[in-house]
């Protein structure tokens, strides 16, 4: 048997290898995070030592795969993770992992698998009153249900998404609310709607600097301009 001093020192190095994959992520060089993530788990596994390091890594590993467009390589570890995660019975990572496994069911089309997994998802974070989580999952059967042109209930999802980022006051996630259901009303040719809710998106982007978000919110506004046959307005904000 390892020895308590290699014991911990392998906890470290396994812990350290995940962030380092973690940080790798976070700036897009996915096959240097694999490699990292694969090392930390393989470590985790040879002692045993940390079951919840060991699905983290897991489930990060089918992050890295979803990233590359392997879904499923991404579906088999997202599973697996999930699997430990009930087996260790930690509701909030089961929801992670519910709804990874939803994401990549919309990535790939499977729409209705998706919103299983995501409304399973949404229904943990309620228990467990995880306001973020919650509308994160919002947002995400969002865009399950626009992909499927059921504006209607994506309308109602957006909606209630904006309530609780309103609710904790994070301004980018709002002006993002807004701009989806701006975006709902212009597939619908809701133009008026849909500027005014681009048009409140656009104050908020304004006020936070993000220069990338001004232009998109620019550029759909510039695009209703046109759909209402405003040229000169259209021209104003393209």
């Amino acid at each position: 048997a390892p020895s308590p001093t290699a014991f911990s020192q392998s906890k470290d190095e396994a812990i350290k290898l995940h962030q380092q994959g973690n940080d790798a992520y976070e700036h897009g060089r996915y096959q240097e995070a694999l490699t990292y993530y694969e090392q930390s788990l393989k470590i985790s596994r040879s002692f045993n030592n940390n079951k919840q390091l060991i699905a983290a890594n897991i489930n990060n590993i089918g992050g890295v795969y979803e990233s590359q467009g392997r879904y499923d390589d991404a579906l088999k570890y997202h599973e697996e993770s999930l699997k430990i995660y009930k087996d260790l019975n930690i509701p909030q990572h089961i929801a992670t992992s519910l709804n990874n496994i939803g994401m990549v069911y919309h990535s790939i089309g499977r729409y209705k698998d998706a919103l299983k997994y995501y409304e399973e998802s949404l229904k943990i974070k309620r228990d467990l009153n995880l306001s973020e989580g919650i509308a994160t999952s919002l947002i995400n059967i969002c865009a399950v249900y626009n992909s499927l042109g059921r504006y209607d209930d994506a309308l109602r999802y957006y909606e209630e998404s904006l309530k609780t980022f309103r609710k904790l006051n994070i301004p980018k996630a709002i002006a993002a609310s807004l701009h989806n259901i701006g975006a709902v009303y212009d597939s619908l040719g809701h133009y008026e709607d849909a500027l005014k809710y681009y048009e409140e998106s656009l104050k908020i982007r304004r006020e936070l600097n993000n220069q990338q978000d001004i232009a998109t919110s620019l550029n759909n506004i510039g695009m209703v301009y046109n759909s209402l046959c405003r040229y000169d307005d259209a021209l104003r904000y393209y």
